[in-house]
């Protein structure tokens, strides 16, 4: 019983336990719940398919962040009227899977501001007024769209800026009042809509761009009424515009028209009163448009309206309201004028208008208000002619107002005012017409007694008489009487026209091709025959000449990559003489009479497909749309941790792209064209460059598939393939081989001419006690000269030559290998080697080079200087090459007989900091160009030189590559004796003058074998330069290069180009006085062009002068172009003339018509010029508006301008151009030569207070008003006039000044509008549009290299912030682009315009304009060109960051670059007796013969090979040249030396390291004698040969010292017991002979005084002292004679091997009483140098290296103190102290260091047993040597302290009275090193001053009262000074975190973003925790039962 009891509690305890762990809540449907937000909670219930809506919150809550589910329930629905009018939300995010917002869900909640649906997934419907009256609501975007949307849905919500549906898909219908009241100034209708309905974007009072999507049909009434569009482009498929969609857009002025056949009706456009006629015109000539809608264009300004043939119907009040329309023209096919359609057009009072034959239909009210009120009581009204005789007025209905009576039947009256009506009296069948009964009804009524109507019959029963004449075949005429336009028929070309008697006739006979022929009857008063009109050759209409290239969507921006072959049927048109290029144009010569044309371009260049296109010159377009190339994207992966070869071969094997990248990395090719390429790939190991053939590397020994990968891929136009590579690990085994430590290929120049000879080197290197053969494969197109080896020439026996492969199979064990070859074929080459022992073959390297025609290099690509500046040329020997600069010629010369030669240029004065000029090279039909850029730079490099600095005293190779004066030239040379020792450490130095530091300097070295070493270079010190001119800036970098344990290099290493690159930080533009007044004269140019193009006009005119004295004097020609005052045809004094003046005046009157209008159409004006008031109104509408300026330049700056200030005056100017995307409009469309997507403008402000502003809007064909001004008939017409008014001078009056003023002026200005300035900004604007599209290529493809190594983020970022930089170049080029436009509009307006404008306003435009132009433009070039700088340096970092090793890419970006050759063959040295005494000052001269017996020998001509002969040696005595093949010999000459020579050399093979011995022809001397104890030294002048007998007094002799090849210059004489100190000797020597021979005269020495031999020099260093480049470095010497007392009073001598390294302060000094003396070495830079110190008159000397590095690289010396005795850090190096048993050893040494220390003379260097640490003091019980050194990680070994240690107990201490001390104080010594009475100092101060708050003090001048040590003081910065505050803190208060205090712990990832850290809960959770507890106490009585049963059970 009791067990079923407990069993039944466990069964209950799993039941609660079960209950536990179930879920606490479970939602069901209809249950709601709430979650935490910001200031409350949130409300939802569940929906019926498991989702949950949001219903509510609390009034509250500020935030709601939604989550995305709710206890796994998807949140999908704001409910309807959720929050409505809550009034304190102001922020919502909605969750991922929101599907529907219900009506009026966010109504009226006026303090939300954000709407967040960014983490929205799927398309979102939105309900009626679902955010209705938000009205702080800023912006809302839909990720995924909108499915669909209901009425009001954003309507008044007055703050939204932005909205964006434009990821809709589904959304058909944007509902009526969507967004009425808006804020947002653009919209884009997505293209699944295709219907806005009324009122939808109404009242959006800041939309000004609206892109309507591609499938709207449909838009509603008012759709957008009120919204300041400027332009509309309809999509094709808009079939309907609703009433008054557009009511009140008064900004709209450009309109794009669909083009759909269903489009009928033109509505929709009332109020738009800045619309054009223009675009009226556009719309009413549409095929489609059948009607012009009920109210379509009221209140519009249109004045000049012409109703098309195409329209049946004019719609009610269509145009009511025009009150500008003083002309309409309704043409037949017009049907139906309904009511209203033109009431209240008053401008048509007084005009007539023609009603044709085709209207049937004229309703109430069509011409009402068509009046003007004369004065009180009188009007004018409108003449309405009525041409169909039948017209019926239209019975009246209920809606009519306006109507008249006729026999009791009520009808609509047309005409309710003051109207003339003019019609027929009878219709067709003789009944009075309706029009007339009208008439006859109503004649009587007045207004104001004036009657209302008038009638006129049509028909006339006056006289008439007939015009007629005969005209061409094809020939029209246009008959005008009284201004009304006659029909003309013809007969067999013959025409007769009747007119009425007195009527005023018109004629225009027109001729396609031909000018048209003007005649005038003022009176017709008699029949008028114009008899037989011939048109002559004199009359040919001048044919269009310019005919566009339109390329479609390529981004071609200029014809430069393009070849283009132009045809006319089959005659091939030649540029330069039948056309000119002027992208995107083609200009015809006059000389191309036809007129169809066939273009046909090549753009392989390009990179484009090419293609052909035909035009005709009324069309003028070719049409010719290509595909860009395709291109590979080459992905590698590679187990070669280095670097890959990437080769790309096309289909007939050559090689069309390649890259050197790293391990997996990344190659896009350029574009490729389509077909098959194959990719190679391999490992860019020392051995391999890349390959200019396939069959290459196969024959090199290495195997496809082991080796590389070969592979291929296809490529498609317009498309990239990707390609992944994967590349072995190149495996061919040269182990047992070859040596490869001495295998290389490696070629003289990388780049080569043509034809020229150029050198190759193999060197190979067999394992050892291997040889082989060796095979070397040459490019295909090579012309082998020879082979040599280092000292013979091979003979064709000695190797075989199988087709481009050479072979020499007995090459040796090891060797180099000269081959001397040329090449013809122009492109990449490659020359390669390989080793064959038996069977096996191994590749030995290969290399690379470029072979052309023609190439240009600029020594510097940026460059400081304006003069002086040199570029070198690569041509063919002896050829002629031009050097042209921007066009211009600037030198010419011929190449010498290496195919070089450099010429010097200079930039023109007017040059401005950042302006790039382009060098071209041209030479026998082939050019070759480069850019350079001219920088003002803030710092500017002064030198830049390079030295060998380990071969410490002869530090040859050293050159200057750089000097900032003029007339520098850099070496093309420098010499190198190879083989030699010590050749690997080299230094580069450079020093900069500026106001700013340069940053980032490095210098690039490339060596023989195609590798580029980087050198960064370190500031070594700055110094201040006097007068304020900035500072003096020295840099330095090291370069070690590889090489043997001797220091050996190979040949490849050497150097042969540098490269030096900076940045400066500095201001890139500086406007001072030197710019003010360079930009005052280029402005004061530009106003003198002008008036010189003028002069040179007028003078066109020859007939002028003779004119003006009979006419009246016209002063201002523009006061009769305005207004159209020159047409004078109709005045009483043109009626007057005679026949022949009036035919001639009105010719010309016609001339100027076309003109006036030729002008207009090419400036873009929206009128003919006539119709202008002022010159003012012409320039504001093409953008400009001048003004005055009242602003001073700080109120300036603060409104965002840039202020340019000198003496007092500024220059200001604000651009506020930006880079949009370009209208698609039709008109937009035209405008080619338009800078496409940058809008805006800019305002200049000059110096004296003008002001113009410039906006970019009315920019457009430019190049069509440059190409296109015709004035052939203006000219003639001009003339006939002028030579009619000659012959009828009393003809002469005002009238006639008039029109020969205008005709005259309109020739010129017609005249100047073509010249070359103007031509130039256009071609500018090209240039800078073309490098915009180039930067714009840069940056996608930057894009993509983004993208592809987004995983390596270093890489990825550098991309990224390259791309920046060229954003900003990019959009800076851009603006250049507008300005150049602008300069041309400006230029081309202030030549024509300002010469006919005589009030003097273009003259006020022109002065600012050209000032401020050019100071922008100088400023943005000086932009332009440092961001340039600031591209080249990313590229290098981004390089750099990506693992690409491409450095030769980077050297070609650098400021300042020169090659510098090698020059070794011959080469030697030249020495006196040893090789060691090389001497300076000889003459070498090389000399060439026929033969090795020197016949006809001359003096080499080596600068025709840019080398110097003869050569004048240095210390060094080296001599080297690089001559051709030949017989040479060196011959040597120095004064004071025999004349020596060389043999007769044969070169090859080459002659390096020869040894040439000099012998002096002076006798030898005793230079210094002194006696000592223990010898006396005689030192020589010269060396002296130790083999001959020499005589000396009884009981000496003499040992010779320092023997070198039996030769010294040193005499020790000794005798047995030696000279005691302080008597006196002397001695005679007889019998010496020097090196050559010649005997020393007897020498006697005289009486010589025996002293104390200086016997050694102690030094602080051992062989090497390491200093640090920029520093002082103190060297202590102590003197020592040979008893070991220091010695006082000794000169020691010091000296350096060079000064290039360092300087000595002096080069001698005296020792001290201790036998001290110290040097000082100012270090300059890095490098090796010896420095030698000597006791003078002795022979003992000690020898050194000094060393200095950038850095530090060793710790100090440790100093130690035992006993009293100190050794400092200039205590010698050895030192030697006697102490008492037990005295302790203490060392110390600087920070962070490690001291050693041994006490068996061992080093403490080595890591030996010995060696131990030093961690206390040494107690000293024995002798002991200790060496003591310190060392510092990341540093070598410091100098060694020794100290050899005697413990004596019986030594006393003996100490002087004169007391030694240093800055810590004072003691007395004894001579044993111990000291005595240690006291530190007792200072006397003097000249102490205190600090105050606003004076410096001083701390004063110290003297040690007891020991005279004296400090000097030091300056005290005066108090009023602040401390820094933190800069991450400034505020100084303790920062806080709101969101997250915590900052280190991750937050919580359950958070809902409202700061909550639970999940939401659904219904009541308060019971939570007590199911918690339920569930652990269940759990814990469940365990415990079970283990109570399992005991009790067991205890049983």
């Amino acid at each position: 019983m009791k067990l079923k009891k407990q069993r039944f509690m466990a069964m209950l305890l799993v039941i609660c336990l079960l209950i536990g762990i179930l879920p606490s809540n479970v939602l069901a449907y209809g249950e709601t719940g709430t979650f935490d937000a910001t200031g409350g909670t949130v409300t939802y219930k569940v929906l019926e398919d498991e989702t949950v809506a949001i219903t509510g919150c609390e009034d509250t809550v500020t935030e709601i962040v939604i989550p995305d589910e709710i206890d796994g329930k998807t949140v999908t629905t704001i409910a309807g009227e959720a929050f409505r009018y809550n009034e304190t939300l102001v922020s919502v995010k909605f969750p991922a899977h929101l599907t529907t917002i219900e009506l009026y869900a966010f109504f009226g909640c006026i303090a939300l501001e954000t709407a967040d649906f960014s983490a929205c997934t799927e398309a979102v419907s939105l309900g009626d007024s679902a955010f209705s009256g938000a009205i702080l609501l800023k912006e809302v975007a839909f990720p995924a769209g909108v499915s669909d949307m209901q009425e009001l849905v954003f309507a008044s919500c007055h703050s939204l800026s932005k909205v964006d549906i434009s990821k809709s898909t589904a959304l058909t219908v944007i509902p009526a009042y969507a967004f009425e009241n808006a804020a947002f100034t653009e919209f884009t209708v997505p293209d699944c809509v295709t219907r806005i309905d009324n009122c939808a974007f109404r009242w959006c009072e800041k939309l000004t761009d609206l892109s309507l999507g591609q499938g709207v049909q449909s838009i509603g009434e008012e759709a957008f009424a009120s919204c300041p569009i400027s332009f509309l482009v309809f999509p094709d498929s808009v079939t309907d515009i609703g009433f008054k969609a557009f009511d009140s857009c008064t900004s709209l002025t450009d309109i794009t028209w669909p083009s759909n056949k269903n489009f009928t009706t033109v509505a929709g456009f009332t109020n738009c009163t800045a619309l054009p006629v223009s675009e009226l015109n556009e719309a009413l000539t549409l095929p489609s448009v059948l009607a012009i809608g009920d109210f379509a264009f009221t209140n519009c300004n249109f004045d000049q309206v012409t109703i098309s043939a195409n329209i049946r119907s004019i719609g009610e009040s269509a145009f009511s309201g025009n009150l500008n329309m003083t002309s309409l023209t309704i043409l037949p096919g017009v049907e139906q004028i309904r009511r209203y359609a033109f009431n209240s057009c008053t401008g048509l009072a007084g005009k007539t208008v023609v009603i044709p034959e085709t209207v049937t239909e004229l309703r109430s009210g069509a011409f009402a208000g068509c009046k003007k009120q004369n004065d009180d009581t009188t009007f004018t009204g409108i003449t309405v002619e009525v041409r169909n005789r039948d017209f019926g007025l239209t019975p009246w209905n209920e809606d009519s107002r306006e109507t008249v009576d006729i026999d009791g039947q009520t009808y609509e009256n047309p005409f309710p005012d003051f109207t003339n009506i003019r019609t027929y009296e009878t219709d067709s069948v003789g009944n009075p017409t309706m029009l007339k009964q009208f008439y006859d009804t109503q004649k009587d009524a007045q207004y104001n007694a004036q009657n209302l109507y008038i009638f006129e019959p049509l028909e006339s029963s006056a006289s008439s008489y007939t015009v007629s004449g005969t005209v061409p075949a094809g020939g029209k005429v246009e008959l005008y009487v009284n201004e009304k336009e006659t029909p003309v028929t013809f007969t067999d070309n013959h025409f007769e026209v009747t007119a009425e008697a007195g009527a005023k006739v018109t004629a225009e006979i027109l001729l396609d091709g031909y000018y048209s022929k003007h005649f005038i009857k003022t009176e017709l008063n008699a029949d008028w025959d114009l008899g037989e009109i011939a048109f002559t050759e004199a009359d040919r209409l001048p044919v269009n000449q310019v005919l566009r290239v339109d390329f479609g969507e390529a981004k071609i921006s200029s014809f430069r990559n393009l070849e283009l072959t132009l045809k006319s049927g089959e005659r091939i048109l030649t540029k330069g003489n039948d056309y000119t290029l002027q992208y995107p144009n083609i200009v015809l010569a006059d000389t191309v009479t036809e007129d169809s044309f066939t273009l046909t371009v090549s753009a392989d260049r390009a990179g484009y497909t090419g293609g052909s296109a035909a035009t005709s010159r009324e069309d003028g377009v070719f049409s010719l749309f290509m595909t860009q190339w395709g291109s590979l994207e080459i992905t590698t992966e590679s187990e070669f941790a280095g670097d890959n070869h990437i080769l790309v071969f096309d289909a007939s094997g050559s090689l069309v792209g390649k890259s050197r990248m790293p391990k997996n990395g990344f190659y896009r090719t350029g574009s490729l064209k389509a077909g098959t390429y194959t990719i190679l790939a391999y490992n860019a190991n020392e051995s391999f460059a890349e390959v200019a053939s396939m069959d290459v590397l196969v024959k090199m020994g290495l195997k496809e598939s082991r080796d590389y990968v070969k592979t291929t891929a296809e490529v498609a136009d317009g498309s990239e393939n990707e390609i992944k590579v994967t590349i072995p690990l190149l495996k061919a085994d040269v182990d047992g081989i070859l040596d490869k430590s001495q295998c290389s290929v490696v070629v003289e120049h990388d780049e080569v001419v043509a034809g020229q000879n150029h050198v190759v080197r193999v060197y190979y290197g067999f394992a050892d006690g291997e040889e082989g053969s060796l095979s070397i494969l040459l490019p295909k197109d090579s012309t082998l000269n020879y082979i040599c080896t280092s000292t013979t020439q091979l003979s064709t026996a000695d190797y075989k030559k199988n087709g481009n492969i050479v072979t020499i199979p007995n090459a040796g064990q090891k060797g180099m290998y000269y081959i001397l070859l040329s090449n013809s074929e122009e492109g990449i080459h490659d020359i390669s080697a390989a080793a064959t022992v038996g069977d096996t073959t191994a590749p030995v390297g290969s290399a690379s080079y470029t072979v052309g025609k023609l190439s240009i290099r600029p020594t510097a690509r940026i460059t400081n200087k304006r003069t002086g500046n040199s570029v070198t040329v690569k041509a063919a020997p002896e050829t002629e090459v031009s050097l042209y600069l921007e066009g211009m010629i600037a030198k010419e010369g011929k190449t010498n007989k290496l195919g070089s030669v450099t010429f010097t240029y200079e930039f023109p004065e007017s040059a401005v900091t950042g302006q790039t000029f382009k060098l071209t090279a041209k030479s026998g039909g082939v050019e070759a160009s480069a850019e350079v850029f001219y920088e003002m730079t803030a710092s500017g490099l002064e030198t830049w030189n390079f030295y060998q600095t380990n071969r410490l005293g002869k530090p040859y190779n050293g050159a200057y590559l750089y000097r900032a004066e003029n007339g520098f030239q850099p070496p093309s040379f420098y010499y190198y004796l190879f083989n030699e020792k010590a050749d690997n450490d080299w230094t580069i130095g450079a020093t900069f003058v500026g106001k700013t530091e340069p940053e980032n300097v490095v210098t690039y070295v490339k060596t023989l074998d195609g590798k580029v070493k980087l050198v960064p270079m370190t500031l070594l010190n700055q110094k201040e330069l006097p007068d304020g001119k900035g500072y003096h800036y020295t840099f330095a970098g090291e370069m070690t290069l590889p090489c043997d344990e001797d220091g050996v290099i190979s040949e490849g290493q050497i150097p042969e180009e540098f490269a030096i690159d900076w940045e400066n930080q500095g201001e890139t533009y500086t406007y001072d006085a030197e710019a003010a007044a360079r930009i005052d004269e280029k402005s004061a140019a530009n106003a003198l062009d002008r008036e010189d193009a003028v002069t040179a006009s007028m003078g066109k005119l020859h007939i002028s002068e003779e004119l003006n004295q009979w006419i009246g004097k016209a002063e201002n020609p523009s006061e009769y172009i305005f207004g159209a005052k020159y047409r004078v045809s109709g005045s009483d004094w043109f009626k007057g003339l005679p026949e022949d003046v009036q035919s001639a005046a009105y010719n010309l009157e016609k001339a100027i018509d076309n003109v006036t209008v030729a002008y207009s159409e090419a400036y873009g004006l929206e009128k003919n010029l006539t119709e202008y008031g002022s010159w003012e109104e012409v320039y504001k509408e093409l953008g400009f508006t001048f003004g005055k300026n009242t602003r001073s330049a700080d109120e300036l700056r603060a409104e965002g301008y840039t202020v340019l200030e000198q003496d007092g005056k500024f220059t200001a100017y604000k651009d506020y151009t930006e880079l949009t995307e370009a209208k698609t409009s039709r008109k937009a469309a035209a405008r080619d030569a338009a800078v496409g997507g940058v809008t805006g403008g800019f305002t200049f402000v000059d110096g004296n207070g003008n002001q113009v502003d410039f906006v970019g809007n009315a920019q457009g064909n430019t190049q069509q008003a440059i190409n296109n001004f015709n004035y052939g008939q203006l000219t003639d017409a001009y003339d006939d006039f002028a030579d009619a008014i000659t012959k009828h001078p009393d003809c002469g009056a005002l009238e006639a000044g008039m029109l020969g003023g205008v005709g005259a002026g309109m020739h010129v200005a017609g005249d100047l509008a073509t010249i070359d300035n103007i031509r130039q900004d256009a071609e500018a604007m090209v240039d800078f549009t073309e490098k915009t599209a180039e930067m714009e290529g840069y940056i996608e493809e930057l894009k993509l290299y983004e993208n592809r190594y987004a995983d390596k983020p270093l890489c990825s970022n550098s991309i990224m912030r390259e791309r920046f930089i060229a954003m900003d170049i990019r959009l800076l080029l851009d603006n250049e682009a507008f300005r150049s436009e602008a300069n041309a509009i400006a230029g081309s307006v202030l030549y024509t315009a300002g010469y006919i404008d005589k009030t003097g306003f273009s003259d006020s435009v022109g002065i600012v304009w050209d000032a401020a132009t050019n100071t922008v433009g100088e400023r943005r070039a000086a932009q332009i060109q440092k961001l340039l700088g600031d591209l080249d340096r990313q590229t290098r970092t981004r390089k750099q960051q990506c693992d690409d090793t491409d450095m030769e890419d980077l050297m070609r970006k650098t400021h300042k670059s020169t090659r510098i050759k090698p020059v070794m063959d011959p080469s030697g040295i030249v020495y006196e007796a040893v090789e060691s005494n090389t001497l300076s000052g000889v003459k070498a001269t090389v000399w060439y013969a026929e033969d090795k017996n020197g016949t006809n020998a001359v003096a080499w001509d080596a600068e025709n090979y840019e080398q110097i002969n003869p050569q004048i040696t240095d210390s060094s005595g080296i001599f080297a040249w690089d001559v051709p093949a030949g017989w040479w010999q060196v011959r040597f000459e120095k004064e004071g030396y025999e004349f020596t020579t060389t043999e007769w050399m044969q070169v090859p093979p080459p002659r390096m390291g020869l040894k040439v011995s000099m012998k002096s022809t002076e006798k030898p001397v005793v230079s210094s004698v002194g006696a000592y104890p223990d010898y006396i030294e005689v030192i020589f002048s010269q060396y002296m040969d130790t083999a001959k007998k020499i005589t000396l007094p009884a009981g000496m002799s003499g040992t010779w010292q320092s023997v070198d090849s039996g030769y010294s210059k040193v005499l020790h004489i000794t005798k047995a017991g030696g000279f005691p100190k302080g008597s006196t000797v002397s001695f005679t020597l007889d019998g010496a002979q020097n090196y050559a021979g010649k005997a020393l005269a007897s020498y006697n020495s005289g009486e010589l005084t025996v002293s104390a031999r200086p016997a050694e020099l102690l030094l602080d260093y051992e062989s090497v002292i390491f200093a640090k480049a920029g520093t002082e470095k103190e060297i202590t010497v102590r003197v020592k004679d040979s008893e070991g007392n220091y010695m006082k009073g000794v000169t020691v001598e010091a000296e350096l091997g060079n000064t290039l390294i360092a300087t000595l302060l002096s080069d001698s000094q005296v020792t001290d009483a201790d036998g001290k003396a110290v040097f000082v070495a100012d270090i300059l830079l890095p490098g090796y140098i010896d420095i030698t110190f000597r006791a003078a008159g002795t022979s003992l000397e000690k020898k050194l290296i000094l060393r200095v590095a950038l850095e530090e690289s060793r710790p100090k010396r440790p100093t130690a103190v035992i006993g009293n005795a100190q050794f400092t850090t200039d205590s010698p190096k050895e030192n030697y102290i006697t102490v008492k048993n037990g005295e302790q050893l203490i060392i110390s040494a600087e920070d962070d260091v490690t001291i050693y220390y041994t006490t068996d003379d061992t080093c403490p260097c080595q890591n030996s047993a010995s060696r131990k640490i030093y961690t206390g003091p040494i107690s000293i019980t024995e002798n002991t040597k200790f060496r003591i050194t310190a060392y510092k990680d990341g540093m070598d070994y410091s100098e060694r302290l020794n100290i050899t240690v005697t413990v004596d107990d019986t030594h006393q201490h003996s100490y002087g009275s004169e007391w030694k001390s240093d800055e810590n104080g004072h003691w007395h010594e004894c001579d044993c090193g111990a000291v005595s009475d240690r006291a530190g100092h007792d200072w006397k101060v003097e000249n102490a001053k205190e600090a105050t708050a606003t004076e410096s003090g001083y701390t004063g001048d110290k003297t040690c009262k007891v020991c005279g040590y004296e400090v000097k003081g030091e300056e005290i910065p005066a108090k009023e000074t602040t401390e820094p505050s933190d800069p991450t803190n400034p505020g100084g208060n303790t920062p806080t975190n709101p969101v997250n205090p915590d900052n280190d712990k991750p937050a919580n990832p359950n958070g809902d973003g409202n700061k909550n850290t639970n999940s939401p809960q659904t219904g009541d959770n308060s019971n939570l925790w007590m199911w918690f507890a339920v569930l652990f106490i269940s759990g814990g009585m469940l365990v415990g039962t079970t283990v109570y049963l399992k005991k009790k059970k067991h205890f049983k």
